[in-house]
């Protein structure tokens, strides 16, 4: 699939719980607000958008003045726009495995 060239377009912000963007053609068009942050970000791509949203979604927050929860709905749904049109290993990536430190309970004989 080819990649999402992220692209500003004519509304100036960003709503919330919605990012308000569209797919036309090989570019991603987001609001202007956005589109200054994502840039700060260095990134250029929707697959990195949503990488970015899924490590790291409290930056996207505080870079646009919203809420946690904000960026979590919006990303939920960017990500329903996104299927069929950016790779579905991007769109859900796999869980970090849980890991155990310290030692465990002595058998008992």
């Amino acid at each position: 699939m080819p990649r999402l060239a992220i692209s500003p377009k004519q509304i100036a912000h960003a709503i919330p719980p919605d990012f308000g963007v569209e797919v036309m053609g090989s570019n991603l068009l987001v609001p202007q607000d956005l589109a200054i942050a994502l840039d700060r970000l260095s990134v250029r791509t929707a697959e990195d958008f949503i990488s970015y949203l899924h490590t790291f979604p409290g930056t996207v927050a505080a870079l646009l003045n919203w809420s946690l929860g904000d960026v979590i709905d919006a990303r939920s749904s960017l990500i329903s726009r996104l299927h069929g049109v950016v790779d579905e290993s991007i769109l859900a990536p796999p869980q970090a495995p849980q890991r155990a430190y310290g030692a465990r309970f002595p058998s008992r004989r």
